[in-house]
């Protein structure tokens, strides 16, 4: 069987141009681009693919499509058309991604610490926010499920030039949610709330006792000059502000005055002068004869 190389391709774009070499210098044969010519490439052209039972159950093919595997694989094991395989895969394809948005609904259950309040799909979106070097275009969620029935939740993002994955389990009977591995617990975390997200100021270090250093002796006496004592009377301003007036009723009363002894004279005009009892008693009035004999005397 004669070999041909595709050289290039027509004007119109509906040819192929083929040669016996590549290095020909002017095509010798040319085909149709056709639906079949497709076919043929991707390795599905078969003139009794259509017709052709298929080597898979229409319940093991929605089961191998819940379980994760891709529309080409099943038909590749099943050994009939894509198309055919899109019968039973459209419902299986609603059924995952009503999975997904049940899960990221729900809440993450953790076996230690606070329990979340936020949806796990928006903590994810947060936390995604803070990749660095995240593609947004890589970001897909997808859902398998299990033999027990239980489903796997997956997210897959790329990120500095690497692929990760983060897995939860999700249980919808009991509408339970926990994570599988590192990552999905990181991205699910507990948000923190309000108050605590703020720096708390960190303590101050309490002050070192300070050491005593023992006091020099003068070598020469110092006078110092004493200091004046502190008055523990207020002043006349505040003592006045807090003492009440005095109300005065009538007139004063007169001072008293010391008692003045009155002078006595004699008969001749002399002064009298009184006695030293007298004097210290205030006694006036005239000289007794004791008086006067101790006068005399």
């Amino acid at each position: 069987m004669r070999q041909l190389e595709v050289v290039a391709v027509s004007d119109d774009g509906n040819h192929l141009l083929l040669a016996a070499s590549e290095e020909a210098a002017r095509a010798t044969h040319q085909i149709r681009i056709d639906n079949r010519l497709v076919a043929a490439i991707n390795g599905e052209l078969d003139d009794d693919s259509e017709h052709r039972e298929s080597e898979l159950s229409p319940k093991e093919i929605q089961a191998r499509l819940r379980a994760g595997e891709t529309v080409e694989q099943v038909a590749k094991a099943a050994r009939i058309p894509v198309s055919r395989i899109m019968i039973y895969a459209t419902p299986v394809i609603s059924e995952r991604d009503r999975i997904v948005d049940q899960a990221r609904a729900a809440k993450l259950t953790r076996p230690r610490g606070p329990e979340t309040t936020v949806p796990l799909g928006q903590l994810v979106t947060e936390r995604l926010a803070d990749v660095a070097g995240l593609r947004p275009e890589t970001v897909e969620w997808s859902a398998k499920r299990r033999e027990d029935g239980a489903w796997v939740i997956s997210l897959g993002y790329s990120a500095r030039g690497g692929s990760r994955t983060a897995l939860w389990l999700w249980r919808p009977n009991g509408r339970v949610l926990t994570s599988l591995n590192a990552l999905g617990t990181r991205l699910g975390a507990a948000e923190a709330p309000p108050a605590a997200r703020k720096s708390k100021p960190k303590p101050r270090p309490a002050p070192a006792p300070a050491r005593r250093t023992p006091a020099k002796r003068a070598t020469t006496p110092t006078k110092r000059a004493a200091a004046p004592a502190k008055s523990t009377s207020r002043s006349p301003r505040k003592a006045s502000a807090t003492q009440p007036k005095p109300v005065r009723r009538g007139p004063r009363p007169a001072p008293r005055q010391a008692p003045t002894m009155e002078t006595k004279r004699t008969e001749n005009g002399r002064v009298i002068m009184p006695s030293w009892d007298d004097v210290l008693l205030g006694v006036g009035g005239a000289p007794t004869a004791a008086s006067r004999g101790r006068r005399r005397s």
